[in-house]
């Protein structure tokens, strides 16, 4: 790679970039303005994946809750007295059923009567999905990360080379 250039991907190429109309732009050779903006830019893409991952680990959290609540809804628990949560914070007080069955909530307020096992299989495909999804906002916010990090280098490269050659022609 020839010197002053930098990786901006994990490509070989990568001190190349694809613009939207598909054209690959040397961001090497943008000035310090642009990379400035594609620092800024990247900035608020990172903090986008950073809210969604915390979202996802949220709705998985709440999943796996869902489904080590079922551990406890069997026979021997029949006729006892609970409290059954109506939102995050509203409860009403409910007595458990001894039939093995539970409803269970899919989302924009449905629910669905489900028995115990397939309840748990719904929030075991759930989890699995959820966790899918949060695997590919990993790989891209550690995509994101280290683009950014390759830009700031850049940008660091750049006013350092803009302030010697501001001082060289200070001292001619």
């Amino acid at each position: 790679m020839a010197p002053g250039k930098s990786k901006a991907t994990s490509k070989d190429d990568s001190a190349n970039s694809k613009s939207s109309d598909g054209q690959v732009l040397d961001i090497a050779q943008l000035p310090i303005q642009q990379v400035n903006q594609l620092a800024q830019s990247l900035d608020k893409e990172l903090d986008y994946l950073q809210s969604s991952m915390q979202q996802m680990k949220d709705i998985q959290s709440r999943f796996v809750s869902a489904k080590d609540t079922l551990k406890s809804v069997n026979t021997e628990n029949a006729g006892k007295e609970i409290m059954v949560p109506l939102t995050s914070s509203l409860y009403a007080a409910g007595t458990l059923a001894g039939d093995n069955k539970v409803l269970i909530d899919i989302g924009t307020g449905y629910y669905v009567e489900k028995t115990i096992n397939e309840a748990s299989l719904y929030y075991k495909r759930k989890i699995e999905f959820i966790t899918k999804q949060m695997d590919l906002i990993q790989k891209k916010l550690v995509e994101k990360y280290n683009f950014k990090q390759v830009i700031m280098e850049l940008l660091q490269s750049k006013i350092q080379a803009q302030t010697s050659q501001m001082q060289q022609q200070k001292a001619s």
